[in-house]
């Protein structure tokens, strides 16, 4: 470098420093090669980038810092903010790990140079989050495979639980057709779980929360028809008055919540009227599709988030949940790094199929209301 480059430098780098034989300093190190020329300016903008990341940190509301004890204040924004610069400093990886989520997607390029394993791996999965096209992906996937443990476990989606979920849908689909033998055999087993007074009256809670939770949906479908019926009272008001007094005299009026599925054996905390059981003959085939239908959409409602008692985060946010089937294909991946023929081959075929999840959605039938599924069914007979 020669003496005017050198003089441009000085000067360049005065403006930076405090003093100018600081600069002059800077400029001899830019000389022996210890200093790269000009000043890198990135080290400033990743400055800025952390402060701007810990100030949002900061004023977060749902960021957790530490634990605190019952009456003790709370933490100041800067408080935490030292909190969070302090574990940054000391463990990134950590920072991203308990703080990754509540960050936004440009303070992710605070981390781009590092080549931390831990911090590339956190940094891969928030990109993903943060990308709103694959987040949606990434929560399908981790429902679908939320879906299958909980059907091998077989709790959560057995018929009781469904039952208590969705109790029109299952009375008609599946109650209104089971035989007396059949109900007698689901209330033994049932009743075989109840070994206290206090799992005895817990159960008859959990009775009377469905049976009224079954009158609320009965109450909202007719609402619905009968919204139906008003709009179509413009065209043809005499036609939908005969209707309406048609389909009330199905309907008969009662004192309290019976579980009509289970022949009134007992009665429920809340005062309602609800529709009379007509039991209806089927074959063990038909009430197989009837089943299944009613498993069907249950299935839909879990994975469409409309199951209200659910706590989604514990699924949408857990990556333990992805595909292991892909991240086995990942990891694979990642370990040969060359292509042979054969690995093309399986990869183009791969490509060639449908997700399973997207052939699973496809195969579930569009919602419809209970009335209208037990109307479809009784036309096919």
């Amino acid at each position: 470098m020669d003496r005017m480059d050198c003089d441009k430098g000085i000067d360049l780098c005065a403006s930076e420093a405090e003093t100018v034989s600081h600069a002059t300093e800077i400029c001899e190190d830019i000389k022996t090669g210890t200093l790269p020329f000009p000043m890198e300016e990135d080290s400033h903008s990743k400055t800025s980038i952390q402060n701007i990341m810990l100030d949002h940190l900061a004023n977060s509301k749902v960021a957790y810092f530490k634990s605190q004890q019952v009456g003790e204040p709370e933490l100041s924004c800067e408080q935490k903010r030292q909190i969070a610069k302090d574990i940054l400093i000391r463990n990134p990886g950590q920072f991203l790990s308990r703080f990754g989520k509540f960050l936004q997607a440009q303070h992710l390029d605070y981390f781009t140079e590092s080549d931390n394993y831990e911090v590339t791996f956190h940094l891969k999965q928030l990109r993903r989050f943060h990308c709103k096209s694959t987040n949606e992906i990434d929560v399908k996937n981790r429902r679908f495979e939320a879906l299958k443990k909980l059907v091998k476990e077989g709790i959560y989606f057995s018929e009781k639980e469904m039952k208590q979920r969705n109790p029109l849908l299952y009375q008609q689909l599946v109650g209104q057709y089971l035989t007396e033998t059949e109900v007698e055999d689901r209330r033994n087993a049932d009743m075989k779980d109840i070994n206290s007074w206090v799992n005895l009256l817990l159960a008859q809670i959990e009775r009377d929360q469905m049976l009224c939770l079954r009158k609320q949906q009965e109450d909202d479908e007719d609402g619905a028809v009968e919204e139906m019926d008003t709009s179509d009272e413009e065209e043809a008001e005499d036609d939908d008055y005969e209707d309406e007094n048609s389909e009330s005299e199905h309907r008969t009026e009662s004192g309290s919540c019976d579980d009509q599925e289970n022949h009134d054996e007992g009665s429920g905390s809340c005062s309602s009227s609800t529709r009379k059981r007509k039991y209806v003959y089927m074959s063990g085939k038909e009430k197989d599709l009837l089943r299944e239908e009613f498993v069907s959409n249950m299935y839909r409602s879990f994975l469409e988030g409309r199951d209200e008692e659910f706590d989604y985060s514990q699924v949408d946010l857990n990556p333990e949940y992805e595909c292991l089937a892909l991240r086995s294909q990942d990891e694979e991946e990642k370990y040969f790094d060359s292509e042979t023929p054969e690995l093309v081959a399986i990869e183009q075929e791969s490509d060639e199929e449908e997700d399973e999840l997207d052939v699973y959605m496809k195969n579930l039938k569009p919602d419809s209301t209970p009335s209208d599924l037990a109307e479809n069914f009784s036309i096919m007979l």
